[in-house]
């Protein structure tokens, strides 16, 4: 009962702590009620920790901190994985997709990129002649990852097994890596969301604690006998990864079994550091873990001057020239949303809900950023530096000449007096500090951002509500960016790949605008010519489907396949289509008809060439089983490959009807 009391006790000093700080706001001529409006100045050094007792003492204040904080909600995050769920020399942001790679004997494409030189992983990779293709997820198949010779006829040539569910792989050299959770070590919540309704709980509760992210390294140097060579598992969930030249750099988050909210601020104490910290372990060739060891040494864990969350996040290095040295390790004492990298740098964000100089009820959104230089061994953090707004994914964030352009949307698109805006952030160092050294503001009100990609001095923005504003940004000056044009068209895009020097190819969705409101059809590719910077202009469109045709690659870039040498485009599609035309209301959706690969011809003179689909789902009625599993579109040479976890489909590009052959995967 009393313990009851003191919480009730501490709630109503905390409500009553942030209404008087609201009104002492208020009285210093502060405006209140538009957040929005406020710009708030957050910048800071991260520093490591002198020893583990150090460590432990400052960990148990923050989580104390986190449950009964004077800025209830603290520090959340925005999303699970930026996927989710990126060579840039001296950090040229050029992007480009994932190059055709010619080997000895074939040409084909390889995993869509952000950045140049900045390898990420994917269900699949290919190495032009052999397919390495993540196992089903389904309950009656093993996890693995099977081995497909491409060449027709297919066939299968082995199979690796996973000691858990595999979440993506890397292709390096003769090397195969792959990441995933382990078996048993797929975590649960600490607590349930109907706790956090009663208490100010800034740990982000949502992260899965009792959780693990495994990484095995196989030498596939002959793909019919892979060899172990190293297996870790270290505690956290993956949040994500790049590889860079010979570095694989994984982020995991951890989350350590607190006691329960009304219980943690005296039962923490009890708690010893190996309980509250992450480990890892190395498992190769056995299933019995060998000696833990603490992952994250004092001096490498760094804290921000600002309490950082509920939260730990590590980045972990592997060399893969030398497996046999020991990993380098990074912590932070934050929360992990979106992960960006260059070939420089790595950059994590992060929400913050500032109740600094406003009320309770409007905080302002901020995304802190934090930076970690690459360059060295072992990875160092550089700082942190917050931004008004949050952003929608990692290609929000684009690195050239060491400057960070990240784009954010306050408020919201929504209701009847929308609120959102849209804003640009250049993001640099300053006396010793990471800083905004420009910034480009309100844009688009009563819109939000739905894609964004920064490609050197340039950038693009597309913004929605009822029709589609694509903006072009001139970025070469970082203190003084600027809008150098705009175009309205219908729809909106949520994907933008480069298209050589002066075009851009998007896909996104068509819409319907009906008494100012937006009815979103089928899946709309348009191609855009911006060669006259300041005056955008839409080339060409192909739409395919009704309302309720989506396709993997509206938000994961990986399932947009671009082969720009060859002209030829591949992205998986879940095709809706009306069975009574006309349709009497633009909201109707359609009926599931098909589901597989489209194939594209593209140019700039002719636009979009339908080259013919090739389907991944032989019967309909299958749909819900396979609705969560992946398609990737490959292209080998003259052939194009459908590629799911249960079969590889492939054909002729140039007779994808008639040379059709397929391969189940046992």
């Amino acid at each position: 009962m009393s313990t009851c009391l003191d919480k009730y006790i501490r709630l109503f000093i905390c409500f009553a702590f942030c209404l008087a700080t609201c009104l002492m706001i208020a009285c210093n001529g502060t405006e209140v009620g538009n957040p929005e409006n406020i710009e708030l100045s957050l910048t800071g050094d991260m520093t490591g920790f002198s020893d583990n007792a150090e460590l432990e003492t400052y960990l148990k204040d923050q989580y104390r901190q986190s449950v009964y904080s004077d800025y209830p909600y603290a520090l959340e995050s925005n999303s699970a994985r930026s996927d989710d769920f990126v060579d840039e020399g001296a950090g040229n942001g050029g992007a480009a997709p994932g190059a055709p790679v010619a080997d000895d004997t074939s040409e084909y494409t390889d995993t869509n990129l952000q950045e140049t030189g900045v390898d990420e992983a994917d269900v699949v990779k290919t190495d032009g002649e052999f397919l390495y293709i993540a196992g089903s997820y389904a309950s009656d198949h093993p996890d693995r990852v099977s081995v497909v010779r491409a060449a027709s006829p297919m066939s299968s040539i082995s199979t690796i097994t996973v000691k858990g569910s595999v979440s993506d792989m890397y292709l390096y050299e003769n090397l195969l890596v792959i990441l995933y959770q382990p078996l048993n070590y797929q975590g649960h919540y600490w607590v349930h969301s109907g706790i956090t309704d009663m208490a100010f709980i800034g740990i982000p509760y949502w992260i899965p604690i009792q959780s693990k992210t495994g990484i095995a390294v196989f030498d596939v140097t002959d793909p019919a006998v892979p060899i172990e060579q190293k297996t870790i598992e270290v505690d956290g969930y993956l949040v994500s990864s790049r590889r860079i030249a010979n570095k694989l750099h994984v982020v995991q988050q951890y989350l350590p079994n607190l006691p329960l909210p009304y219980l943690l601020e005296n039962d923490i104490d009890d708690m010893t550091l190996d309980e509250l910290i992450p480990f890892y372990a190395d498992i190769t060739a056995t299933d019995e873990p060998g000696e833990r060891i603490q992952l994250v040494a004092p001096g490498d864990f760094f804290h921000p001057e600002i309490d950082g969350g509920g939260s730990i996040v590590s980045l972990v290095t592997m060399d893969l020239d030398d497996l046999e040295k020991p990993l380098s390790s990074t912590g932070v004492v934050a929360d992990a949303s979106i992960i960006y990298a260059s070939t420089r740098a790595l950059y994590f964000t992060s929400t913050y809900w500032n109740f600094q100089a406003t009320n309770v009820s409007k905080p302002v959104q901020q995304t802190i950023i934090y930076k970690f230089d690459l360059t060295g061994d072992p990875v160092r953090g550089l700082g942190f530096v917050g931004v008004t707004g949050r952003a929608l994914n990692q290609f929000s964030l684009g690195e050239h000449e060491d400057v960070l352009r990240i784009a954010t949307t306050t408020g919201w698109s929504g209701g009847a007096e929308p609120s959102a805006k849209n804003h640009v952030y250049c993001v640099g160092m300053k006396e010793g500090k990471l800083d905004i050294i420009g910034n480009l503001k309100d844009l688009a009100p009563g819109e939000e951002i739905y894609a964004a990609r920064f490609m050197g001095t340039r950038g693009y923005l597309v913004t929605f509500v009822t029709i589609d504003p694509l903006f072009t940004l001139d970025l070469s000056d970082p203190t003084d960016p600027k809008v150098a044009g705009e175009l309205k068209v219908p729809g909106y895009s949520e994907y933008i790949h480069p298209y050589g020097e002066n075009h851009l190819l998007t896909i996104g969705k068509d819409a319907l605008d009906v008494e100012g409101n937006a009815w979103y059809q089928g899946v709309q590719l348009s191609i855009f010519d911006i060669s006259n910077f300041s005056e955008p202009r839409l080339l060409h469109t192909a739409r395919i489907g009704d309302r309720g045709t989506t396709s993997e690659a509206l938000g994961n870039h990986k399932a947009f396949t671009f082969w720009e040498e060859y002209g030829l485009l591949a992205i998986p599609i879940d095709l809706y289509e009306h069975q009574n035309l006309p349709t009497e209301y633009p909201w109707q959706w359609g009926t599931l008809t098909y589901k597989g690969l489209y194939v594209y011809r593209v140019g700039i003179e002719g636009g979009f060439e339908y080259l013919g689909r090739i389907a991944t789902l032989s019967g309909l009625e299958q749909y819900w089983y396979a609705y969560g599993n992946y398609t990737r579109g490959i292209f080998i040479d003259d052939r194009v490959y459908a590629v799911t976890s249960e079969a590889v489909r492939s054909a002729q590009v140039e007779d994808i009807p008639g040379s059709l052959e397929s391969l189940m995967i046992d």
